[in-house]
């Protein structure tokens, strides 16, 4: 993307092993491979609010401007994954080296025990001690009720308006750190 130019970026891993689902069905499998490119739009996104150049007269500012981002896939085209694949993707992502993870997706469930355990091998790993970031959510519920931002050990983030509030769709609640 345009907005990353000069911008340090490490190539990761493409874990999605699912291009699209029905229910909890995979319809259109994929093979893991090394190429993690962006086919949803929505990691380019986020990244982008993190990291995007400055002052360029393109697109956005990103909030960091000393940065190397990692391109970590876990996601298929339709924006859809598994657990096991989000798993492997944090996992790889501490194994090589990230201090900060973020995590923005999830599913409408409280934080379950491969998430939990993932973020607790991020997090308390020896020498790594990762920051993990993720969405509260989109489904204007509390956000205890959705993973993993509901695990113990993430920074949550909620959605807020220009204005200030709470944006009609964001999570909230308790377990939402900061918006």
């Amino acid at each position: 993307h345009q907005d990353f130019s000069g911008r340090t970026i490490i190539k990761g891993q493409d874990f999605a092993t699912c291009n699209a689902f029905t229910q909890d069905e995979c319809t259109s499998p994929k093979e893991r491979d090394s190429d993690p490119i962006d086919d949803h739009g929505h990691g380019t996104h986020v990244a982008g609010i993190i990291g995007a150049v400055t002052d360029n007269n393109t697109g956005i500012s990103g909030i960091n401007w000393n940065i190397t981002l990692m391109a970590v896939k876990v996601m298929g085209k339709t924006g859809q994954g598994s657990i096991s694949d989000i798993v492997d993707g944090i996992n790889y992502a501490v194994d090589n080296g990230a201090r900060v993870l973020n995590i923005s997706l999830g599913t409408p469930d409280p934080c379950t025990s491969a998430y939990q355990n993932a973020i607790d091998y991020a997090v308390n790993t020896v020498n790594r001690e990762v920051t993990v970031v993720a969405a509260a959510g989109n489904g204007n519920t509390d956000a205890l009720n959705y993973s993993p931002g509901s695990c113990s050990g993430v920074l949550t983030i909620g959605n807020s308006t220009r204005l200030d509030a709470r944006f009609q769709s964001s999570n909230y609640g308790s377990r939402v750190d900061i918006a």
